[in-house]
């Protein structure tokens, strides 16, 4: 098992670096405002999920305890999250499907937390694989997977319904030719 910090950065694999540096250019961009296109937000909850419900299956399996504490935590911090997006001032429009974020840090933020509780976690189960025994690792394991799950479908779902409820205006005239997806 390392001991420093320095045995732990270069035995992390290329890949999750790869990652972390792609979450970072997100949360990054997220600071300014600027337009998406609502199928561009539906891929970090899709990802997400997918490895959130990989580490319920591989590393502990569907018992009632662990889907129930993985469920449950999707689901209190899904609607935590939707109503805190929900609050800002988003601008959408239906017909192209696009979405005018303000700059803000909760993106930077999210996506950073998700990471950090993940890699550690991960970590710490790769270190001492005995750890998947222990009851009360196991539940935070869930509860910390199951949230940063529910921390994006929030997202996922306050956009979903700022398209469908909100003024739409045209947008493709204030997007900026980076976000542009051309």
């Amino acid at each position: 098992m390392p001991n420093t910090l320095y045995e732990i950065l270069t035995g992390t694999p290329i890949w999750i670096y790869v990652v972390f540096l792609y979450l970072l250019l997100i949360g990054v961009m997220s600071l300014r405002a600027r337009v998406v296109k609502f199928y561009q937000i539906c891929i970090m909850p899709i990802v997400f999920a997918t490895l959130s419900m990989h580490t319920l299956a591989v590393a502990f399996g569907f018992t009632y305890l662990a889907s129930g504490s993985w469920l449950g935590s999707v689901i209190i911090i899904t609607i935590l999250s939707w109503r805190l997006i929900m609050k800002l001032p988003i601008k959408v429009d239906r017909e192209h499907l696009l979405i005018e974020n303000p700059g803000n840090k909760i993106t930077l933020i999210v996506v950073m937390i998700v990471f950090v509780a993940k890699y550690y976690l991960g970590y710490r189960m790769k270190a001492d694989p005995t750890l998947v025994d222990d009851v009360v690792f196991k539940w935070v394991v869930l509860v910390v997977s199951g949230a940063c799950t529910g921390l994006i479908f929030g997202y996922l779902k306050a956009y979903y319904k700022m398209l469908e409820t909100f003024p739409s205006e045209d947008l493709t005239k204030v997007q900026p030719a980076t976000a542009s997806g051309k």
